[in-house]
């Protein structure tokens, strides 16, 4: 009786013997979350940034003026605070330096609430 090779699966067994660490392909889909997650990412290094630039523009308030402002954005959304740290410049937080301080306090407050550093 004659024995029947399938070629395709040797040939396969043997490049992943050759390559074991060699990854598969990713389907497409797989790729757009990958570079979904990428963008996220660098969006929140560019949001981190930006509040390390408020913070420094803001050094000098006291902090009885961050108390006191961080009583009205305390209610503020995540959301809301993201939308006024990136649609703020350097006039702004000169302008009102307590508010945009009391503003990245409070981001970084409710971050720490959520990863569980507090």
């Amino acid at each position: 009786m004659a024995k029947i090779f399938d070629f395709e699966k040797i040939k396969q067994e043997r490049d992943g013997a050759k390559n074991p660490n060699k990854e598969t392909e990713k389907p497409v889909s797989s790729k757009r979350i990958e570079l979904g997650k990428i963008k996220d990412i660098a969006d929140m290094m560019s949001l981190s940034e930006r509040m390390l630039e408020i913070r420094n523009a803001t050094d000098k308030v006291t902090p009885f003026a961050i108390q006191k402002s961080r009583e009205i954005v305390k209610s503020y959304s995540m959301e809301e605070l993201k939308k006024w740290v990136e649609d703020s410049n350097e006039i702004d937080w000169i302008k009102k330096p307590a508010f945009f301080r009391a503003i990245v306090e409070e981001f970084k407050e409710k971050i720490d609430n959520i990863i569980g550093n507090k």
